[in-house]
């Protein structure tokens, strides 16, 4: 899947995608921006224009590798099991799909190892205690966050193609 992202971004369609994408970042950061705790008078403005720069990237490149990536294949996954399957799963089954592939996105800003961690928390005389606390708290609820988010949604995967009888139904003597 990497080698056809990067053949793509190769292709100059990268560029393309670039170009459509800086406008809606942009947006996305003021919208961000008025959310914000802070206020501009009190970032330092070089830091102000460094992110502001670095989002715009990171924008791009995500949504790029998303959508030709992650998305277009699961997408891709699930039509051509819908066409052997002569069209039986549910159109829901594209949904729950996209619901994973965002679970994990979501997680991934929270997942860090021990050494992303310990470099975030470093400082000139040390390290921050509070900090690796506040992040390894994070980790932990993301990795059990995306694991009960995918399992539910697993769960309603098979439910939808049918993989098993409804629970209720076949197991209880009052239906």
């Amino acid at each position: 899947m990497i080698d056809v992202v990067l053949t793509i971004y190769d292709g100059g369609l990268f560029e393309i995608w670039s170009l459509m994408a800086s406008p809606i970042g942009k947006k996305l950061i003021q919208l961000l921006n008025v959310q914000s705790e802070f206020s501009s008078d009190e970032v330092n403005g070089d830091a102000i224009d460094y992110a502001e720069e670095d989002f715009l990237e990171v924008f791009a490149v995500r949504s790029f590798e998303y959508v030709f990536g992650w998305i277009g294949v699961v997408l891709l996954t699930i039509f051509v099991v819908d066409l052997f399957s002569c069209g039986t799963l549910p159109n829901q089954t594209y949904g729950l799909g996209l619901d994973v592939i965002g679970a994990v996105i979501l997680g991934r800003g929270l997942l860090k190892g021990t050494y992303s961690i310990a470099a975030e928390t470093a400082t000139k005389v040390g390290f921050s205690r509070e900090k690796i606390d506040s992040l390894v708290e994070n980790t932990v609820d993301g990795i059990l966050g995306i694991t009960i988010l995918v399992l539910g949604v697993a769960l309603q995967f098979l439910a939808t193609v049918n993989a098993f009888p409804n629970l209720i139904h076949s197991s209880s003597t009052f239906c």
